[in-house]
């Protein structure tokens, strides 16, 4: 996605891109949620649209302003931002890791705006309040 902005803001094509890591940590505390996450399959099957072309700063003002918004607890109807379908689904991502850990909101967010598909997508990478008592198993995963 930065790689998108950037490209728009310069007015090139965008490139390739390669990234390389020196080290990853997992730590035992979250070895249930991370065999989880594998588990429900979900990782790979939303692969994110290509950016919207035109200038983007002024949707990603719009996303930093929503965010503080959310932050500080205002319910937001993301259709209802002026922003495309695109820039509208991320401000659903904002309103699903807020209410990571708070099953409620998730289950509110379910009910509105588009975004029980993205819930549903993004399964455990929030945590573990995306996975509701009938998805989940007492049986070691492993």
């Amino acid at each position: 996605m930065l790689q998108e902005v950037v490209a728009r803001t310069l007015g090139v094509e965008l490139g390739s891109y390669q990234q390389f890591v020196g080290s990853l940590h997992l730590y035992d505390r979250d070895g249930v949620k991370a065999r989880q996450y594998i588990d429900e399959g979900f990782q790979s099957t939303l692969p994110m649209p290509a950016m919207p072309s035109g200038d983007a700063w002024p949707s990603i003002k719009a996303l930093l302003d929503v965010e503080a918004r959310i932050r500080s607890g205002e319910k937001i109807d993301a259709s209802a931002c002026g922003v495309s379908e695109y820039w509208a689904d991320l401000i659903r991502l904002l309103q699903i890791f807020e209410a990571t850990d708070d099953h409620r909101k998730i289950e509110v967010l379910r009910a509105t705006d588009n975004t029980e598909a993205l819930i549903d997508a993004v399964g455990l990478a929030c945590g573990a309040a995306f996975v509701t008592p009938a998805r989940v198993s007492s049986e070691d995963p492993r």
